[in-house]
């Protein structure tokens, strides 16, 4: 693979090696750029070859968008169409989508991202035109005067020979709450990704309008204490958004903060929470679908397994789901199969599916296990198509898991003894 004649750009796809000579296509600091951040998620490494030295690189199962210290820029491509990708970060997120055939013309992510933030940044300035939300905080601090409660022990332990201050802990009312912690912090993260300049000069300009809300760069979506009451309840599709953002977004390993010019998607796990969203939204009302629920395997050694997903119906399994996202000519291994036999086996279903990727070499195809009643079932999902039929194949695909669930729990299909 090589790199293209436009030099500010280099380009690679997901799975795939690519080979670059430093100094002449990319830049010793760049290597060590991706080696020091990114160097746990892609794979790098520095060889000697007839001479020259040269960056071996891998991406594994990343997409996105790298800015290099250099001012190159690395773009990581998935065979996935962009809007495909995009939709399925929104729908995992439960972000409603904004946007279908208008912007079908559109074949990369960062310019799919772009759109997005242009309409997370307008719902932003409506909601602070409106007014952003306030809770009273619970602060504590040494004043000269008594206000709310004296915490008598640190007054004492304090203020011994400082009699003219009391230690007091009272509550205010802020606007330095998570809720709008995690907008600041969002738009932060945005403006160092390189937008179309009006876009950043808008970007920066709704964060400074926010300088009362702490700025916690570097704090990931999941450690944010979000609790939606009546009060709240309009920012919960913005706070979707900012999940989009964030998890697209890399901490430093050295500083702790947002690398705010990155945006690296995981497609491993992407395809994981998309197939778990997609079936529990389509999840008939009599059944139940667990997600990551540890399973007894081996007695006494407490050992279990965790399937991604068991279709349930009063508590009895019926059916076990693992995903996995096969790119770049790989096929389905044989770890994959003993891993969903063993699911079979001690959920005692007689029926597993293995969902992934389909490809072209793929069809869906029924396994049977010798001296065994168990079929594992393959079930591919083509990403690679349009949009709506694209969706329209999800649907398809939870509907067919869910009528094998039905035929077992029904009796048709018989349980392994």
């Amino acid at each position: 693979m090589t790199v293209p004649p436009d030099q500010d750009i280099i380009r690679c796809h997901e799975f795939e090696e690519l080979n670059l000579r430093i100094s002449a296509e990319i830049a010793d600091q760049d290597v060590l750029f991706i080696q020091r951040e990114f160097g746990t998620k892609i794979k790098i490494r520095v060889e000697l070859r007839d001479g020259h030295r040269i960056c071996v690189l891998n991406p594994n199962q990343y997409v996105g968008v790298l800015s290099l210290p250099s001012g190159c820029k690395l773009e990581i491509h998935s065979k996935v169409r962009a809007q495909n990708i995009l939709y399925m970060l929104s729908f995992a997120d439960g972000l409603p989508w904004p946007f279908l055939d208008e912007h079908e013309h559109f074949e990369r992510l960062d310019e799919l991202l772009e759109i997005l933030a242009e309409l997370f940044a307008a719902r932003v300035a409506d909601l602070m035109e409106a007014g952003l939300y306030r809770a009273y905080a619970e602060e504590e601090e040494n004043l000269r005067f008594v206000r709310g409660r004296i915490q008598f022990a640190d007054d004492l332990r304090l203020n011994a020979l400082n009699r003219h201050r009391t230690f007091c802990a009272f509550s205010e009312l802020t606007w330095d709450t998570d809720e709008n912690q995690i907008l600041r912090s969002t738009l932060n993260y945005l403006s160092g990704l390189g937008f179309a300049h009006d876009l950043r000069l808008e970007i920066a300009a709704l964060e400074n309008q926010m300088e009362e809300v702490s700025l916690k760069s570097g704090r990931p979506f999941s450690n944010y204490r979000l609790h939606y009451h009546r009060m709240n309840e309009h920012y919960r599709p913005l706070h979707a958004m900012c999940r989009l953002f964030l998890e697209g977004a890399s901490i430093s390993e050295e500083h702790g903060n947002w690398i705010s010019s990155c945006f690296l998607v995981d497609m491993n796990d992407l395809f994981e929470r998309y197939v778990s969203t997609l079936l529990r939204s389509q999840c008939p009302s009599h059944l139940d679908l667990m997600i990551q629920r540890r399973v007894p395997f081996i007695h006494p050694a407490n050992i279990s397994v965790q399937p991604d997903l068991l279709v349930a119906n009063r508590d009895v399994i019926l059916l076990p789901l693992d995903c996995k996202y096969k790119r770049g000519g790989e096929s389905i291994a044989e770890a994959d199969l003993y891993q969903l036999l063993a699911y079979c086996i001690v959920t005692q279903s007689p029926y597993g599916v293995l969902i992934f990727p389909e490809e072209p070499r793929f069809s869906d195809s029924e396994l049977p296990v010798i001296h065994s009643e168990v079929r594992l079932l393959m079930k591919g999902l083509r990403l690679e198509a349009p949009l709506a039929e694209f969706i329209e194949l999800g649907k398809e695909l939870a509907g067919s898991v869910f009528r094998i669930a039905e035929r077992i729990a029904q009796g048709e299909l018989q349980t392994v003894a």
